[in-house]
């Protein structure tokens, strides 16, 4: 299924009883496990969505057709998932490496400057305080308590995960036996099925476009509008040197999803910034 919160790899949690003297350090109680397992809970469902996107693509590299039906029909399909997993691999680029490589290296520094002299900090409260920093740091780049940015980025992951369901469903066995399975959207992003009579129709609409252009239209609406809210998180935080400022992680991320301008052509296209 395509719902998030039917996927098991998506519910991992870290367990963690760090030795002493670390808990004295950070990790006092269980509110940092917790957000550590916020931030990186996200960038492994991240993985989990690009493993099933080329897990399934796989699978169709190795079926392709080559009459004009499946050839417009994979053509339709092999763009969208181009877009689909630039997408996917841009968040896990940026908060691998820009969020949290970034920030841990910020840390290390923070640890050691002040203390003077380039030596390693032995201040207790100093060293709590960087933890500090460093924990909220992920957080303002993670958009964690920005619900907007988050709710936009899960549709996405989820847009992905119907995608290669679909993919799945159409190239699967099960469309060669006795019944065919129906596609339905709930909620926009929850894929359903179930077992029908086969009839001629309902197999020549699995493996027409129309499913791939619904998909398509859902997915370019959920980009533009993440990208709207992203340059209005910038704007909006332009010059702010609050902790819990977004500004500087949504114009890193603005401008890794804009690669070569697909994105911001197609805002400018998009019915979405007509209405």
């Amino acid at each position: 299924a395509a719902n998030l919160d039917e996927k098991p790899a998506c519910r991992l949690e870290l367990t963690y009883k760090a030795p002493w003297p670390i808990p004295q350090l950070i990790l006092s109680n269980n509110a940092d496990i917790y957000q550590y397992n916020q931030i990186f809970n996200r960038i492994h469902l991240f993985h989990v969505a690009s493993y099933e996107l080329k897990k399934c693509w796989k699978r169709v590299v190795k079926r392709v057709d080559t009459t004009k039906r499946a050839t417009t029909s994979c053509a339709q399909a092999a763009l969208l998932r181009a877009h689909l997993d630039h997408v996917i691999q841009t968040f896990i680029q940026y908060m691998t490496f820009d969020v949290v490589e970034n920030s841990f290296h910020t840390l290390l520094r923070g640890i050691k400057n002040n203390n003077g002299g380039g030596k390693t900090n032995t201040n207790i409260h100093s060293v709590q305080y960087a933890h500090h920093q460093y924990l909220l740091s992920l957080r303002r780049k993670c958009f964690l308590d920005c619900d907007t940015i988050s709710n936009s980025i899960f549709k996405i992951v989820a847009l992905v995960l119907r995608f290669t369901a679909i993919v799945t469903l159409v190239i699967s066995k099960k469309a060669n036996k006795s019944t065919a399975l129906t596609l339905s959207i709930h909620n926009d992003y929850v894929i359903n099925e179930r077992d029908e009579p086969l009839h001629q129709e309902t197999m020549l609409d699995l493996l027409k476009q129309d499913e791939f252009t619904r998909l398509s239209d859902l997915f370019h609406a959920e980009i533009v509008q993440l990208y709207m809210l992203l340059l209005l998180q910038n704007s909006s935080s332009n010059g702010s040197t609050q902790v819990g400022d977004h500004g500087g992680g949504a114009t890193e991320l603005c401008l890794q999803l804009d690669y070569n301008g697909w994105l911001s052509a197609l805002c400018a296209k998009s019915t979405y910034l007509q209405s």
